[in-house]
């Protein structure tokens, strides 16, 4: 059955956070995250791999100790175990797709 979820239909599950799960299985989580401008995500770590994709706006992502500026379009993957910060450095929303691999 085709299941249909549309991101002004759901709310945050992350307090704190702009975080809305757009899909969820046993296999894969998909999130829709917003940064505001200032807006960071503190170092952590996840047992799984993320594929990050930039919806728009621009940031720097901390990978360990390697600062990446990414932007508009980039499409990224941090393997797992890796220490990893995200802040909102632009000028307008920073709009990330998070895609974890379970």
């Amino acid at each position: 059955m085709l299941k249909i979820h549309n991101i002004k239909d759901l709310k945050a599950f992350t307090e704190g956070l702009n975080a809305l799960k757009l899909f969820s299985d046993s296999t894969l989580e998909i999130l829709h995250i917003t940064l505001s401008v200032g807006e960071r995500i503190d170092t952590h770590k996840n047992s799984i791999d993320v594929v990050f994709y930039v919806l728009s706006g621009n940031g720097e992502l901390v990978v360990d100790t390697d600062i990446h500026n990414i932007e508009s379009g980039s499409c990224l993957e941090v393997p797992k175990e890796l220490d990893r910060s995200w802040e909102n450095t632009g000028d307008q929303a920073l709009c990330l797709m998070a895609i974890k691999k379970l």
